[in-house]
């Protein structure tokens, strides 16, 4: 699944970047009275924003509210090593 979502992730970030070309391009050779785009900016870069996100969940980047575990060892190293060679 991680994977179908990073893919999934990575084409709607090139459909984004696309669309911002198009977006570009439109803006340079505007023609009055005409539609330049199909999508709005606003909705460019939300398209872009969820793209990125599904990718970077599926590739499991941690996210803000990610939860780590970390481990704690009191006592000298060698003492430690010296226990675990016994």
């Amino acid at each position: 699944m991680a994977e179908r979502h990073a893919e999934t992730g990575m084409v709607m970030q090139s459909i984004a970047s696309a669309e911002m070309d198009k977006l570009r391009k439109s803006l340079e050779d505007i023609i009055p009275g005409k539609q330049p785009r199909n999508l709005s900016a606003k909705e460019i870069v939300r398209f872009l924003e969820v793209g990125c996100k599904i990718e970077r969940s599926a590739r499991g980047d941690p996210g803000i509210d990610s939860v780590a575990k970390i481990e704690v060892i009191f006592g000298d190293v060698e003492e430690a090593e010296g226990q675990t060679k016994a």
